[in-house]
């Protein structure tokens, strides 16, 4: 558009220009009014800048910077011939939503001038609609891997997997509802067995028969049956071992070399005695 042979990107110049000169075009004026408005808002004009950088644009130098840096190192003359020009003059105020660092790596102010603001605007919305995309990638994958998680807790779980106590965002394994199970961290009861034949000889105590089963459960020599998913390390054998088993004949077809045997007597002894303070 040109007035006094200067080129210009202001929508109410270009409207006085059209009401003085083009009223024999057969134009209605508020039609012309509300396009050019349109034409020139923060919005349409930062996509013509985008469209300048990513397509007019043929130099890949020119074009390997921020769109900011682009719109910087365009000629007055250029931002105007591709109608992305905005006046640096005029101070957009920053809602607090918008003060969020989009580019430059500059912390975000305050305050910005129009032609910032409306490419501040325009990345700040692209980043927003970036992040939700990554949020609604997430979720789908989150419901896709808790629709296998409950394929496989049912299959595995049965009866005992209740899907339909499961809220939206739950953790599939909270419906895993298992049967009351035995604490296996707690020890066994080493006379568990004696304890309750008391009870029942309170109960009967002229009972001959349990009393003598009562004396067989705690007789002094009664051995302790360990369980069998533990190893009994014993400190004693296994110090004779190490003492008493030599490494062998260096030349195994020398016959005249043999192995020396342990002697357990004492080990058997201390070991005896241990069982018996065991009891």
């Amino acid at each position: 558009m040109v007035l006094d042979a200067k080129l210009t990107n202001d929508p109410n110049q270009i409207i006085m220009i059209f009401k003085e000169k083009g009223s024999g075009l057969g134009l209605e004026f508020s039609e012309v009014s509300r396009v050019v408005t349109e034409f020139f808002t923060n919005k349409n004009t930062v996509l013509r800048l985008v469209l300048s950088k990513d397509v007019v644009n043929k130099s890949k130098r020119k074009g390997s910077v921020t769109l900011y840096q682009f719109y910087i190192n365009m000629k007055l003359e250029e931002r105007l011939v591709h109608l992305v020009w905005k006046s640096d003059k005029e101070i957009v105020h920053l809602k607090e939503e918008e003060k969020v660092t989009v580019f430059a790596n500059k912390p975000p102010k305050d305050k910005l001038p129009l032609d910032q603001y409306i490419i501040h605007a325009y990345l700040l919305k692209q980043k927003q609609k970036e992040e939700a995309a990554l949020k609604a990638k997430a979720n789908k994958q989150k419901e896709k891997d808790n629709k296998y998680k409950k394929e496989v807790l049912a299959a595995v779980f049965g009866e005992q997997f209740k899907a339909e106590t499961l809220k939206k965002d739950d953790d599939p394994t909270k419906a895993i509802t298992l049967k009351k199970r035995p604490d296996y961290t707690v020890p066994k009861d080493k006379w568990k067995l004696g304890n309750e034949l008391k009870e029942l000889q309170k109960k009967f105590p002229h009972d001959r028969c349990l009393q003598r089963m009562i004396q067989e459960e705690f007789k002094s020599n009664q051995l302790f049956q360990y369980p069998e998913e533990y190893d009994i390390f014993d400190k004693a054998l296994e110090h004779s071992l190490k003492k008493n088993f030599t490494a062998g004949p260096k030349d195994m077809n020398d016959r005249t070399q043999n192995w020396k045997v342990p002697n357990f007597e004492n080990e058997s002894r201390v070991i005896s005695e241990f069982n018996k303070k065991d009891m």
